[in-house]
């Protein structure tokens, strides 16, 4: 619990800003300001790889490099669990299976709310079917169609890239899902932006109506709050501090 991280953070499998791997525990109020470089994969801005466990009020700004499975708050969630006000402001760049909240998720139901991304994310190779998008990649649900995962109150701001062959394709909030289990339930989830055809999941919203004051009503308003940030408009969480751009030590 509220831990901060400025330095830069190198490595292979695991690398996350404030832990690389971890396991049935509650991460909170942390920030990751340093960049993050992997050479491989389960890369994540506050945890490369969180294995049951939750990640709520933390949040990074550096940006991060690395291969496939990359997310601006984890690489990978599995177990149970849940990530909740949280938000990441970097630059993301992966091969593939690369989201602005979470590279992807797996097993037990589980739930992303109340995040947000406003950083590019970009997924360089088709391999995997490519798969990048503004909150998250990927999920596969435990078989039973009674407990899928949920996505909810979330919104993205940030460019979408994910180049297959000639084609470049935009997931702004939700990228898609495995061939195992329940589709996830997406609820009250935006994008900046005009509709896209063929997009899963979220809403498009004009730069207007995502600065408008009705959409919080959407929302929990003790945990959103608009911005008073000069030169950001949209909705940010209360419990959280914004930075619009990663600050110094």
């Amino acid at each position: 619990t509220g831990c901060k991280n400025y330095a830069v953070i190198k490595g292979k499998q695991n690398i996350g800003g404030i832990i690389g791997y971890g396991a049935a525990g509650e991460v909170s109020l942390c920030e990751n300001h340093g960049s993050i470089n992997s050479s491989s994969w389960l890369c994540g801005g506050v945890v490369g790889y969180l294995n049951g466990g939750s990640i709520s009020k933390s949040l990074k700004t550096g940006a991060i490099t690395g291969s496939h499975v990359v997310g601006g708050i984890t690489g990978r969630h599995t177990g149970a669990g849940a990530i909740d006000q949280c938000y990441n402001i970097g630059n993301i760049v992966g091969s593939y299976t690369v989201g602005g909240i979470a590279g992807d998720s797996a097993g037990s139901p589980k739930n992303i709310s109340n995040c947000f991304n406003t950083g590019e994310i970009k997924a360089t190779s088709s391999t995997g079917g490519g798969l990048a998008a503004g909150i998250i990649s990927s999920s596969a649900s435990a078989a039973d169609s009674n407990a899928p995962h949920t996505y909810a109150n979330c919104y993205n701001v940030g460019n979408v890239i994910m180049v297959i062959g000639d084609v470049t394709l935009l997931y702004p909030v939700y990228a898609g899902y495995k061939d195992t289990g329940a589709v996830p339930v997406i609820e009250n989830c935006y994008y900046l932006g005009t509709a896209v055809s063929g997009v899963t999941g979220g809403v498009a919203k004009t730069s207007s109506e995502l600065s408008s004051e009705s959409i919080l009503s959407e929302w929990n308003s003790e945990i959103w709050e608009m911005s008073t940030v000069n030169g950001y408009s949209y909705p940010i969480l209360k419990n959280l501090q914004f930075y619009l751009t990663a600050p110094n030590n």
